[in-house]
């Protein structure tokens, strides 16, 4: 009984949401933390800056962007919170500014019950976007998906992607997310 209750409490410890502490005594997980990356490809002349918002949280960061275009392509790390409390469900919105109009912008939900990165893919095929589409309320990569989808997820297929004009690109399905290739 006592190999069961310790492989139980093993397992709980593992998944990041409790601590063992003393002896095999289980507690929940008092908080958690949170980073941010975003990647883009929208050129740096349309966008100045970063809102990152995470209501239940009460975060509302607004800051001027300092990164270059090589930068934005690869992922960089907009915001890093410690001391969360763990959820179930966490809505975070983050959007790249031009001034004080949006240029484009995506809301994500995820479950938040261990320390977490997440990665917003914030694309330019997405600029004016609106999504009322059946398939999902978020733009990402040119096409609506669910809110929880992310760059990490499979969320389509090379055919759910809109083909670009100039015959020498191609529009396909790149980590969770549409991305235009040329020749």
């Amino acid at each position: 009984m006592i190999g069961r209750a310790l492989g139980v409490a093993l397992i709980l410890a593992s998944t990041g949401c409790y601590q063992i502490h003393g002896d095999d005594v289980i507690v929940p997980r008092d908080t958690v933390s949170l980073t941010i990356v975003v990647r883009t490809d929208v050129p740096l002349r349309e966008i100045d800056g970063i809102r990152v918002r995470v209501p239940d949280a009460g975060i509302d960061i607004e800051e001027p962007l300092r990164a270059t275009a090589e930068e934005l392509i690869a992922g960089v790390e907009v915001a890093h919170v410690e001391g969360l409390t763990p959820r179930s469900s966490r809505r975070i919105r983050l959007a790249l500014m031009l001034g004080d109009s949006v240029f484009v912008e995506r809301e994500l939900f995820l479950d938040h019950l261990e320390d977490q990165t997440i990665t917003f893919l914030l694309a330019s095929s997405c600029a004016g976007v609106t999504c009322e589409d059946a398939r999902g309320p978020e733009c990402l990569g040119g096409m609506c998906v669910d809110p929880t989808c992310t760059p990490d997820s499979e969320c389509c297929e090379d055919d759910d992607c809109v083909q670009p004009d100039d015959p020498a690109c191609a529009s396909v399905c790149v980590t969770g997310g549409c991305s235009v290739l040329c020749t």
